[in-house]
């Protein structure tokens, strides 16, 4: 039996990701819903253009609310209840990743683990990736991040409330709760890539739309910090390690690296 799996995910103005994302999970996916806040980029037009797509859209008047980002991500996974095996609720540069994921998710369920433990990894590339080829074959290297290690992947049907917190980095669960323990799956978030100065200004474009609502909880206001995106570059950059690869080539390499190693005379 085929493993089925609905994506939810937020978007504004994505059309460069957009490709990738579908990419990645119409081959794994059965539904992919996108909410989209207002796009004026095409990207609202690409998402009714693919077979999986389902674009659904919500409007905040021009503005940044991780309030009702929060509601849409707490509520909207709930109509897979009963459907689904699993869902995905994600924002749009982020995607769910395991080599096996199919094979994995099933070892999951015969576990009874109901919301698979997850490390985060900020990814990046000094150039943007191509068109047409799979991301995950392109960008390859990123840090890992407790911050991003969100837990964006679990079971709708033992799940009563998943509980979200602002920009979903914690949940506060309630319902069958099992994490068991971390077997190669990862969320890679897609943040760093391409030209510095195109990031720093969607960055700094970001921090204008911050609403009132945002600044008074103080969500987000790292923003509106022209320097805080350099930092956060230079960091991933100098902590980046090879994320995406073969299992098997790692440890047939690790094997040949241990034999050198013991044939090395004692000094």
């Amino acid at each position: 039996m085929p493993v089925r799996i609905h994506v939810y995910a937020l978007c504004k103005n994505e059309i460069d990701f957009l490709p990738f994302f579908f990419q990645y999970y119409e081959n794994i996916a059965e539904k992919i819903i996108i909410y989209d806040n207002g796009s004026t980029d095409g990207s609202r037009e690409f998402i009714q253009s693919q077979n999986k797509g389902i674009l659904r859209e919500f409007d905040t008047n021009g503005v940044l609310r991780d309030d009702i980002h929060r509601f849409i991500k707490n509520s909207v996974w709930k109509e897979s209840i009963g459907v689904a095996d699993w869902v995905i609720v994600s924002d749009l540069d982020e995607i769910v990743y395991h080599n096996k994921l199919s094979h994995y998710l099933k070892y999951c369920k015969r576990k009874g683990i109901t919301i698979p433990k997850i490390r985060g990894f900020n990814m990046i590339s000094e150039e943007y990736p191509q068109k047409g080829i799979p991301i995950i074959e392109q960008v390859k290297y990123g840090a890992y991040s407790i911050k991003y290690s969100k837990n964006a992947i679990f079971d709708p049907n033992e799940i009563r409330e998943i509980n979200f917190a602002p920009g979903a980095h914690i949940i506060d669960p309630e319902g069958n709760i099992i994490f068991g323990n971390y077997k190669g799956l990862k969320l890679l978030h897609y943040k760093y890539m391409g030209n510095p100065n195109e990031l720093q200004n969607k960055w700094m474009r970001l921090g204008e739309e911050l609403s009132e609502f945002n600044v008074k909880n103080e969500w987000g206001l790292e923003r509106k910090n022209r320097e805080e995106l350099a930092l956060s570059c230079q960091y991933v950059k100098r902590k980046a390690e090879l994320v995406i690869y073969d299992d098997s080539k790692m440890i047939l390499r690790r094997v040949i690296n241990f034999f050198k190693r013991d044939s090395q005379p004692y000094i």
